[in-house]
Order: C-alpha cells, then structure tokens, then sequence
C-alpha cells in the first residue's frame, strides 16, 4: 500500500476505459511485488506508515532499506500484522 496523487482519465470513444496513471501508482506496484521477496502478503510505504502509526490493532515491522525496481532511491517498507 502506498499513498499519494494519481491522474484518472477517460479513455477511448468507442469502448470507454477509466485509466490510472502517476507516480503513486507505480510504487504502489512495486510494493506488491517485492511482496513475495519479503514473505510477507502485506506491505506499506513509509508515507502510509506516518499516517497509521498509532494503531491499536495492528504492529508495525520495519525491513531493512529495499531498492524497489525503477526507484532512484532506497524504500522504507513495513510489514503489517494484527496484534
């Protein structure tokens, strides 16, 4: 899970399609994927770990910096597990 902009737009004239596009979306997906690698079936970003840290029901686990494919830069990531 990660958090932050996205642009939806309509696509197409005969067969209409929503589509999805930024940035967000994209970490998103990488976050998913390294899902697998990490053994566990639910990740989050550090921007979403800032906003849900206070809660009651689930423990935070922090990984070790990961570099997410096509990312300039090292990610937090957080494993979530309910208390």
């Amino acid at each position: 899970m990660h958090v932050g902009i996205i642009t939806a737009v309509e696509v197409g004239s005969i067969k209409r399609e929503i589509a999805y596009h930024g940035d967000t979306i994209n970490m998103a997906s990488r976050i998913q994927g390294h899902c697998k690698i990490a053994g566990s079936t639910f990740l989050i970003s550090n921007a979403v770990f800032k906003a849900v840290t206070d809660s009651e029901k689930y423990t935070f686990e922090p990984l070790d910096l990961v570099q997410l494919a096509g990312r300039k830069s090292a990610s937090q990531l957080f494993t979530v597990r309910k208390k």
